[in-house]
């Protein structure tokens, strides 16, 4: 028995609030800089907040700005 496990569609509600939540830093101009499921808060209903902006950037209205990864 796997009382423990997340559905499918549990965790496509998941997912889409992480997005939505990345794509609402983004609209407003940031980059986060450390997704990572340690930063993800999640309530009893499964809704996931993106947390943990100590490393975001704001991002530069300069098209030819370089942007790096590590």
């Amino acid at each position: 028995k796997h009382d423990a496990q997340f559905t499918v569609i549990q965790l496509v509600g998941m997912l889409r609030g992480i997005a939505s939540g990345m794509k609402y830093l983004s609209d407003m101009g940031y980059v986060h800089r450390d997704l990572a499921a340690r930063n993800i808060l999640v309530n009893s209903n499964l809704v996931c907040k993106v947390s943990d902006f100590g490393l975001s950037r704001v991002l530069e209205d300069d098209p030819e700005a370089a942007y790096t990864t590590r």
